[in-house]
């Protein structure tokens, strides 16, 4: 997922990362949050569910983009409630194709040919670029 923020950054657009797993920023002071992550078993990593139960302030605007290597539909619908329960304004989900590195799925890291995985990383930057624009 830091090609999908690195990619952003390319373009010209100010983003602030944070990685959880190493501290535990204040967000509250941004309008808009950008949750970026990979899922196991159809859901954010639980490190990061349970941050933002925590922290993700109310009455912000919130967009998830995610990676995962089998699409399934409506697989944020428990974090997009989550979102919403927070009094928030969910702006959608993004999901990257392309990425398993669920047990023999790691050898490979992809499902899909390079090519086709730089493609649909510039598709998901670009997605998130127009939500950051408007």
């Amino acid at each position: 997922m830091c090609k999908v923020v690195k990619g952003v950054k390319e373009n010209g657009m100010q983003v602030d990362v944070y990685d959880i797993s190493v501290e535990q920023p204040d967000i509250s002071e941004y309008d808009r949050i950008g949750i970026v992550s990979g899922n196991s078993a159809f859901q954010l990593k639980k490190p990061l569910m349970k941050y933002l139960s925590e922290n993700l302030p109310e009455g912000k605007e919130v967009f998830i983009i995610y990676a995962y290597g089998v699409y399934r539909t409506g697989c944020m619908c428990e974090h997009r409630e989550m979102i919403m329960d927070k009094e928030s304004v969910f702006l959608g989900e993004y999901g990257c194709l392309g990425f398993d590195t669920f047990g023999p799925f790691k050898v490979f890291g992809h499902n899909l040919e390079d090519s086709d995985v730089e493609q649909e990383l510039r598709k998901c930057a670009k997605y998130m670029i127009q939500l950051l624009e408007t």
